[in-house]
């Protein structure tokens, strides 16, 4: 495989139709929904999670009760928030949020502080509409609404969000209803523009990044976002909010592989009413969203109704003790009935997902899952008021799994599935205070039942209240809270905190360099250099040694140029307790030899070595760097000056221009080598993997560096094979070959650490797959092999 690295300025795209996902494009919305809905859980609830301060009542209608909590998320208020959802679905958070106060007032921080990069938000003009469906249940649609999106300090917002963050709106525009996304960076604009193939802005043309293939999506209408280079806030519009989520992590095909524009997806939440108050309920606005995208059975609100009268009747399945409620639990997941499992469940976490069970159950079997409880053993540790906390010693389930015998057993603090057993590393326990399961378990109308959002909440407290310091620390940002110790240039030792954190602070001044080295046997994860007051790295600064395959003979070396003068910051990540040895230099870049491509960097600071590269490109990326151990920083203004560090002898620079990059590339390279769509007509073979399994998937391993699979077929045509990587740090091949051991096709789509593909016609016989890793390496993880 030809390894070529070029500086991405945005993420990869999902894979196109046709790309070896594992199976043959198909019209079933199953496989993605999964991900959509992690996602946009995380969306949800993230807002819930930042700024916790407190229970309220909740609100008087459906449609206050989604302003409220839409109002709560904008300004960033817990209280808010939380008085606008569902009770049960965040009850534990109180005790989490005062816990997680006293820890952070002891570095003079706020909970609103976790997680802020210096935005703030406004909703304008929201208008709602609500619909009744059943007695205690109502839809919520934003209609019309707009987010703000402002800097707090009025800077650029440009300088806050990258082009990733709007490359990544510009792809979810793509994505939902089609046609081509871009984001651009010109002299006096910034933004991005999503729009139909034939209606490419002439202005935008010639400074595009990026763009979607105009092939498989399609219907977008013209919109455009363009933001000066000044502008401090753009907007969102929140009626479509939901909608851009779903396209940004999804897309879908038909049979012939062609795209399917998504379900039109408004902004509804479903509302659920208790106690006379009504409360956005989080899981049921999920589940309403999967129903759906997966164009599922209406939803059955009468089914909330009736489990709302049960449960005030005491008519639900609960334990007459803490212990018992756990033993429910486990039988109605065991069960395989989605409905049985939520009776066993508290009705104000669950309530909402009761009109969406059937869809619920349908995901539930796609799933496969079928484990009965064959041994159950808990301890009671008691608690106080209607909170009981209760500990699984020891769980057994057995069944299948896919259609094929599955079992899980959890013993203490280890977990065995299918055979391979994980404990909880004796760091993580030390650090956590958690050495096993607890479960939470709530008194309600008529005995008790388990609630797994307060086990979480709880458990995070007590995760919280045991951790070190320094993870805190680590947390809410070494620069900013972080203990500094102050050197000058020369040799130091210093000592790490309990998180292996080092912060250094230099004095610098404008136009020179600072650079850190660590001598070579130190396993050093990261060296981040930071300007006078900034909260976030600079990114552009030169790193060597700190990937896995940089670490061995040669030091960890790192250097940047200062841009501001005053107290230079330098973060180092190294192993936990043990002191090591740091080497501080500060250069004048004026100062630095100057180097050509080709030119060997002197070491003139002993171990390591700095110099500087003029390059006069005109414009956009530079690609290159240095041959062997050292790095360059990023550098895309005309005319500025590179800073080259090496850290071992006879290290040269190799530079270009990312224009002259892309002229030296291969004639057959591309990223990403996608199989034609042409390729799903072919007449297909009768094949079979030895030893797949009943859907067609056989997983080798590359623990020696390949793995081989016989490949037989029964009537003549073509063989679409996939291999599926699982290691996200193997880069692999795939070989067929004929009885006789000749090679019949390669299947090397130049994507490095990505999935393969080949594709050949064959007559009957016995063939051979081969799967091996790319270069020197000789060792990986899983791959699945599928025919498609």
């Amino acid at each position: 495989m030809s390894h070529v690295a070029a500086p991405p300025p945005l993420p990869a795209l999902p894979p196109r139709p046709g790309a070896p996902l594992g199976e043959e494009p198909t019209a079933s919305r199953r496989g993605w929904i999964t991900v959509v809905l992690s996602a946009l859980a995380v969306l949800l609830v993230g807002g819930v999670l930042v700024a916790v301060a407190g229970f309220g009542a909740g609100s008087s209608s459906p449609e206050e009760a989604v302003e409220d909590f839409l109002n709560g998320i904008a300004a960033e208020d817990g209280a808010a928030t939380l008085a606008a959802t569902s009770p049960g679905e965040v009850r534990g958070a109180v005790a989490f949020e005062e816990a997680m106060e006293t820890r952070l007032a002891a570095f003079g921080a706020e909970v609103t502080d976790v997680g802020s990069i210096g935005l703030e938000y406004e909703i304008e003009g929201l208008e709602l509409s609500s619909e009744a469906v059943g007695t205690d249940v109502s839809r919520v649609t934003v209609t019309a609404g707009t987010l703000r999106i402002s800097t707090e300090d009025g800077s650029p917002i440009s300088e806050v969000l990258t082009e990733t963050f709007f490359g990544a709106i510009a792809y979810s525009g793509a994505y939902s209803g089609g046609g081509d996304a871009v984001v651009y960076d010109s002299e006096d604009e910034y933004g991005w523009y999503a729009y139909s193939d034939e209606d490419l802005p002439a202005d935008v043309q010639s400074t595009e990044v990026e763009d979607v293939d105009p092939d498989w999506v399609t219907g977008w209408d013209d919109s455009g976002n363009v933001l000066d280079e000044e502008s401090t806030s753009f907007d969102i519009d929140l009626a479509d909010v939901l909608g851009s989520a779903v396209g940004l992590f999804s897309y879908d095909v038909d049979d012939e592989g062609n795209p399917i524009a998504s379900p039109g997806v408004d902004t509804t939440f479903v509302v659920v009413r208790q106690d006379g108050d009504w409360y956005v309920s989080l899981l049921g606005t999920v589940a309403d969203l999967a129903t759906t995208l997966s164009e599922g059975p209406e939803p059955d609100f009468a089914a909330l109704d009736a489990a709302v009268r049960a449960a005030s009747s005491g008519d639900r399945t609960v334990g007459e003790s803490p212990e018992e409620a756990v033993r429910l639990l486990v039988d109605g997941a065991g069960s395989g009935d989605v409905t049985a499992l939520l009776d066993a469940l508290p009705i104000d976490l669950v309530g909402g997902l009761y009109p969406f069970a059937e869809v619920l159950q349908e995901l539930y079997d796609d799933g496969g899952v079928n484990l009965a409880v064959t041994e159950l053993e808990t301890t009671d540790e008691g608690g106080s008021g209607d909170v009981r906390h209760v500990r699984v010693d020891r769980l057994v389930l057995e069944g299948t799994v896919g259609g094929e015998d599955g079992s899980f057993e959890l013993d203490g603090s280890c977990i065995t599935s299918q055979g391979v057993e994980e404990c909880l590393p004796a760091e993580l326990v030390e650090a956590t205070g958690i050495d096993g399961l607890v479960l939470t378990v709530v008194a309600v109308e008529g005995g008790y039942q388990v609630d797994p959002v307060a086990t979480v909440y709880d458990n995070l407290t007590t995760a919280l209240a045991a951790v070190p310091d320094a993870y805190l620390v680590d947390f809410l940002g070494v620069a900013e809270h972080g203990e500094r110790e102050t050197v000058g240039v020369g040799e130091h030792t210093v000592t790490p905190d309990a998180a292996g954190n080092v912060l250094l602070e230099v004095e610098a001044g404008e136009g020179q360099v600072v650079s850190v080295a660590v001598p070579a046997g130190v396993e050093v994860d990261d060296i981040s250099f930071y300007a006078p007051g900034e909260r976030f790295p600079d990114w552009s600064a030169a790193v060597y040694g700190t990937w896995e395959p940089e670490r061995g003979e040669h030091p960890a070396v790192g250097a940047a140029r200062v841009t501001a003068a005053g107290a230079q910051l330098v973060q180092l990540v190294v192993p936990a307790g043990e002191p090591v040895q740091v080497v501080v230099n500060v250069d004048d870049a004026s100062a630095l030899p100057l180097v050509a491509d080709g030119e060997e960097v002197a070491l003139q600071h002993g171990t390591y070595g700095l110099a500087a590269y003029a390059d006069a490109r005109e414009e956009g990326w530079s690609a290159g760097g240095v041959d062997g151990a050292g790095a360059l920083t990023s550098c895309e203004d005309a005319g500025c000056l590179d800073v080259v560090v090496v850290a071992a002898p006879g290290v040269t620079v190799d530079f270009e221009a990312y224009a002259d990059f892309e002229d030296d590339l291969p004639d057959d390279f591309s990223e990403f080598q996608y199989r034609d769509d042409s390729a799903y007509e072919l007449d297909r073979a009768e094949a079979q993997i030895a030893g797949a399994g009943d859907e067609g998937w056989l997983d080798v391993e590359l623990s020696t560096g390949s793995a081989t699979a016989e490949l037989t077929v029964t009537s003549a045509g073509w063989v679409l094979l996939d291999a599926i990587n699982y290691d996200e740090e193997a880069d692999i091949v795939l070989t067929l070959r004929d009885a006789d051991g000749a090679v019949i096709v390669t299947g090397d789509a130049n994507a490095e650490y990505g999935d393969e593909w080949a594709d050949a016609e064959l007559e009957p016989g016995t063939y051979t797959i081969e799967v091996t890793l790319y270069g020197d390496a000789t060792s990986g993880g899983e791959v699945g092999l599928t025919i498609v």
